[in-house]
């Protein structure tokens, strides 16, 4: 069956466990889009205070048996 029971009503993050730079996954995504305009630059608003970002997958690891298969480039 593909229910745990622990994991009923939890919220569980999913990802590749390793971390990724904004300006990486901004990159990826106009690549495979086929998007030739590039990166337009501005200034951080107040809350926008991220340049990486790694989803924690420890609780998915704990009660799924989590192992991430592939890289998050493949994944997109």
């Amino acid at each position: 069956m593909g229910i745990k029971e622990e994991a009923v009503g939890e919220a569980i993050n999913l990802g590749s466990g390793e971390e990724q730079r904004v300006i990486d996954m901004a990159n990826m995504v106009n690549k495979i889009a086929g998007n030739e305009s590039g990166i337009v630059y501005m200034d951080r608003r107040d809350w926008d205070v991220k340049n990486r970002l790694l989803s924690s997958i420890d609780k998915a690891k704990r009660l799924l048996d989590y192992k991430p298969q592939m890289k998050f480039e493949d994944g997109l």
